[in-house]
């Protein structure tokens, strides 16, 4: 994608850092990693040094300053396994979808559990207010034959969005035990951090759209584009205009907390929601802006 000014026109790219993690913080309010967050740690290497054994300044250093090729390829492990462990990926998932063996993502889970024990604490309330809520449907689950009475579950989010889950057939291995149908841990896991990612970008994108708006998106020189994901995309007429509009763009985009914590008697948002820029002629060739 390229600027709709020609050579010089400048299209910008800020996106939130870590979004998945800092939610698993605000959720789950664990001390650990809400503490972590404001400390704005790399928690990649966090991970793989605790898996390691070894001090986190050590394993940052070997890879931001000596970039060490092994420490830099566990560093890249540990941040596949943390965006799918925040989408809900199980052990098995984590393990085909990274290349690791599964020894090396069951210790990173052993660590990960150990680092931040509340995530799983609130995984595991979550689990026990989904199965307290089931009521039965008319739906029917059929298994061999056999009907089964589709159940489903909710829960309700700080915000106050309901999230529902329905009930599906259980994995075959479970059949042995007597259990053949019942809420997926992949979707638990998922649904309430992805949710709340998404409210997120929708509401501050609604501020920022406002904010342009009551700018006169910067005297009609800075457009505001798309968004992706947890990105917002901003196309302007010269780098100039862009360049001294993205600390105030940037600004707002990181006020989550005061905008939740006004909006929801519910929160209490104590950690920093970081974002970083980037900028060039088009969506390809981008440079970090700092």
């Amino acid at each position: 994608f390229k600027s709709r000014h020609g050579t010089l026109g400048r299209m910008a790219e800020i996106d939130y850092s870590q979004l998945e993690v800092v939610i698993q913080g605000v959720l789950s309010n664990d001390t650990n990693l809400c503490q972590d967050l404001r400390d704005r740690v790399d928690f990649h290497c966090k991970r793989l040094a605790a898996k390691l054994g070894e001090d986190y300044q050590y394993v940052w250093d070997k890879c931001h300053v000596e970039e060490d090729p092994e420490y830099k390829k566990g560093r890249t492990g540990a941040k596949i396994f943390s965006f799918q462990r925040a989408y809900g990926a199980g052990a098995d998932t984590i393990a085909n979808e990274t290349g690791m063996p599964r020894s090396e993502v069951d210790a990173l889970i052993a660590a990960e559990d150990v680092l931040y024990p509340m995530v799983k604490t609130f995984d595991q309330n979550l689990e026990r207010d989904i199965n307290a809520s089931r009521i039965p449907t008319a739906n029917k689950l059929f298994i061999e034959g056999v009907a089964f009475t589709q159940g489903e579950a909710h829960w309700d989010s700080p915000t106050g969005t309901r999230y529902v889950w329905r009930e599906g057939i259980a994995p075959e291995f479970l059949h042995a035990k007597g259990k053949y149908t019942g809420f997926s841990p992949t979707e638990r896991k998922n649904y309430p951090m992805q949710g709340f990612g998404g409210e997120v970008v929708q509401t501050m994108m609604g501020v920022l759209w406002r904010h342009m708006l009551e700018n006169d998106h910067y005297d009609n020189q800075i457009r505001l584009v798309n968004t992706v994901h947890d990105c917002f995309w901003f196309d302007a007429t010269n780098e100039k205009v862009l360049a001294d509009a993205i600390p105030t763009l940037l600004k707002i985009i990181e006020s989550v907390p005061t905008v939740f914590n006004d909006a929801f008697d519910t929160l209490d948002i104590t950690v920093p929601f970081p974002a970083e820029a980037e900028m060039g002629s088009d969506m390809f060739t981008m440079n970090t802006v700092h």
